[in-house]
């Protein structure tokens, strides 16, 4: 696999039928990231989270996720870029497994971290297989499908969260997520049978690995942790200060050794730092807005879980419209494109905003959906919200 396939093999069926294979497997990532956000108040209220707790739903597959990724590409470089792609389907069918059977907080914090290692395994032997396998239009045409994916994914992921949480209970929407990779990999069989493993000698840097996830989830756990009231801030301080010490020594590795997750050229490499520091604050924007909006229209405004997911279709859809014409905003020029495109966030942000403030702060009770602070727990209500 470190050449790109041979004029016998690269023909228009190998191409449909290994593109299939990474997008499905890409669109399955992105539903598993965006249908938690509908669900969490379901699981909430019958797990009985705290209220801080409540958030490692999504941040144990976050953060597990950020970290591995990087490892994750190295790994699929050494070990094979087929073989750790099947295995992260693998792993991420284990974690969703868990997350479906757990009956306590722990042990469904446990399956989505699981999930997020699973799928970082997978996403970045995907990206790892289509740079050595396709050039020129053809890979143009592959990168483009997988970011159409990232915006079918979202709207699939917020509509099917709600409608098997309606339907079926909030456990099925991990089984689905059982069961998909499950075929996939079987398919997966298929496909690779044509390819080679793509494996090649090196190392890996696991150190390196373990202090970036480590650093990200100790300074996360920390900062979340602040919304409790009886937790003790001096232990929070010592955790948010020991997660920047290892995200600290995890640079300092980078800079030192040879086979670096993160090699020195990249961080001289000036436009592609700011490009992923752009990419890195639209993330740090749009992915909390579809966490607390979903809270919002169920806890305040009463909506079923179906309607909560059903609300976002419209956001979903204009992401899969503009990530398909990418290329007729950039005629426009990147820094134009970029600079309006963070505006027209800040405006729809801003709007949010003024919909959010005015509410009482929320709180989870033993059961059912979390309620308002001063109610008590079997009472809901929207007197007064327009």
């Amino acid at each position: 696999m470190e050449r790109t396939l041979s004029s016998a093999a690269h023909t228009a069926q190998n191409f449909k039928g290994l593109m299939f294979l990474l997008a499905t497997t890409q669109l399955l990532l992105i539903v598993d990231a965006s249908i938690i956000n509908v669900i969490v108040p379901t699981i909430a209220g019958e797990l009985r989270f705290s209220e801080t707790g409540q958030s490692w739903i999504a941040n144990a597959y976050l953060t597990v996720f950020g970290g591995a990724l990087l490892a994750s590409g190295r790994i699929a470089d050494i070990l094979g870029r087929t073989r750790i792609f099947q295995a992260g389907l693998l792993v991420l069918a284990i974690g969703s497994a868990v997350s479906a059977l757990a009956s306590t907080p722990e042990l469904l914090i446990t399956g989505r971290a699981i999930q997020g290692l699973g799928s970082a395994l997978s996403a970045a032997a995907s990206l790892a297989l289509i740079l050595a396998t396709f050039q020129g239009e053809p890979r143009f045409k592959a990168l483009g499908l997988m970011a159409a994916m990232g915006g079918l994914g979202g709207a699939m992921g917020t509509f099917l969260g709600g409608a098997l949480t309606a339907w079926l209970g909030w456990r099925s929407t991990f089984w689905i997520s059982v069961a998909i990779p499950a075929l996939l990999l079987l398919c997966s069989l298929a496909v690779f049978s044509k390819f080679g493993s793509g494996a090649r000698r090196g190392r890996a840097d696991g150190l390196g690995g373990l202090l970036l996830i480590g650093g990200q989830t100790l300074l996360a756990w920390g900062i979340v942790q602040f919304g409790e009231p009886q937790s003790d801030t001096r232990v929070l301080w010592l955790l948010v200060l020991t997660g920047a010490v290892l995200l600290g020594g995890f640079l300092i590795r980078q800079r030192a050794i040879a086979h670096a997750l993160i090699p020195p050229a990249t961080w001289r490499n000036g436009g592609l730092m700011e490009a992923l520091v752009y990419a890195g604050i639209g993330q740090l924007v749009i992915f909390p807005m579809f966490f607390i909006g979903n809270l919002y229209l169920q806890s305040i405004l009463n909506f079923s879980p179906l309607a909560s997911g059903s609300a976002f279709l419209p956001l979903c859809g204009i992401v899969i419209v503009t990530a398909t014409s990418a290329g007729r905003w950039l005629r426009y020029g990147a820094r134009e494109s970029l600079t309006a495109g963070f505006a027209l966030v800040a405006i729809g942000m801003g709007w949010l905003s003024l919909a959010l403030f005015p509410h009482s702060e929320l709180r989870v009770p033993s059961k059912g959906h979390p309620v308002y602070r001063d109610e008590a727990p079997t009472v809901r209500r929207s007197e007064g919200i327009s």
